[in-house]
């Protein structure tokens, strides 16, 4: 089997795993080739699971995307079906914690930001759903990525988009939206009522978009560098998306605080950004025991004397 896919500047990695075996892991080109590992080649059926990992945010990456895949080459004769897939649908928007980066080592480049060792992925196996996961480095809820960060615009100008005039499709329905954003507008020292006019901007956006999403504002993390994002600086981040929340008034939308998901305890690239092991033991774990609730009723119980 072979990807067809086409690519721009320093392509980003794909995690390729066929019948559950561990991943190959590859740079994208014109034409990657998988291959079948041995000890399943005699199956009489296959699965294959491609993820694209977090690319190199010195290029752009909203103009030009560095990577699509364009087809999928098979052996003559056979045919192609998509997987049985997890009933529960997850749609997560973030910044650099999201997407992976430096989640190896304290170098930006495509090799060592990894988006399957962040928390977000984590997700996947932690509540046993189908996880979208859309970060970018640098990115706020009001303010752009620098040029150096893959220029991407902010949040208010991208969640529906996939990239530059290609509209995201909200058709699924996503089970549960989480929003976990703000920190850059923060350490930028950005206003309350700018961030909140950015909040609202948003959310009014996803409510409309995906009308059987409930959607979690998660209050960014914190707890690694309080030097990144001061405690006054958080506390207006905090405001700014209580009052955007609070003023929409909508059910569908809860606030929940992810302070000590991490800590300066855990192993990081930077003094800021997790490593893929901080993600695995702290992140993962705290987030799903958060949001499993509003992803999944709660079961009745019985008493009985």
């Amino acid at each position: 089997m072979a990807l067809n896919c086409t690519v721009g500047g320093n392509p980003p990695y794909l995690a390729i795993s066929v019948d559950g075996q561990p991943p190959q892991i590859v740079q994208a080109a014109a034409s990657v080739t998988v291959t079948m590992p041995s000890r399943t080649s005699a199956w009489a059926q296959h699965t294959c699971e491609v993820v694209v990992l977090s690319g190199d945010i010195t290029v752009n990456r909203w103009t030009t995307p560095p990577f699509t895949l364009t087809g999928i080459v098979l052996a003559s004769g056979t045919v192609s079906a998509i997987a049985a897939r997890y009933s529960k649908k997850i749609l997560v928007f973030g910044d650099s914690l999201t997407e992976g980066f430096q989640t190896i080592a304290a170098v930006s480049s495509a090799a060592n930001s990894v988006t399957n060792t962040d928390a977000a992925y984590g997700l996947r196996a932690a509540l046993g759903a189908e996880v979208g996961v859309i970060g970018f480095t640098g990115q706020g809820i009001a303010a752009a990525a620098p040029v150096n960060n893959g220029s991407i615009p902010a949040l208010t100008g991208t969640y529906n988009y996939l990239y530059s005039g290609v509209a995201r499709s909200f058709a699924s329905n996503p089970d549960l939206i989480v929003v976990c954003i703000g920190a850059n507008d923060a350490h930028a020292s950005a206003t309350q009522a700018t961030m909140q006019a950015a909040f609202a901007t948003v959310l009014n956006g996803l409510l409309s978009a995906s009308p059987k999403s409930h959607i979690v504002v998660a209050i960014e993390p914190g707890g690694i560098s309080t030097t990144y994002v001061t405690a006054a600086q958080r506390a207006v981040l905090i405001a700014a998306i209580n009052a955007a929340v609070s003023a929409i008034a909508s059910s569908r939308i809860e606030v929940i605080d992810a302070a000590g998901w991490v800590n300066a305890s855990q192993p990081t690239a930077d003094g800021v950004h997790p490593l893929g092991v901080s993600n695995q033991q702290m992140v993962c774990p705290a987030a799903a025991s958060a949001l499993r609730p509003y992803l999944f009723s709660p079961g009745r119980s019985f008493a009985f004397y």
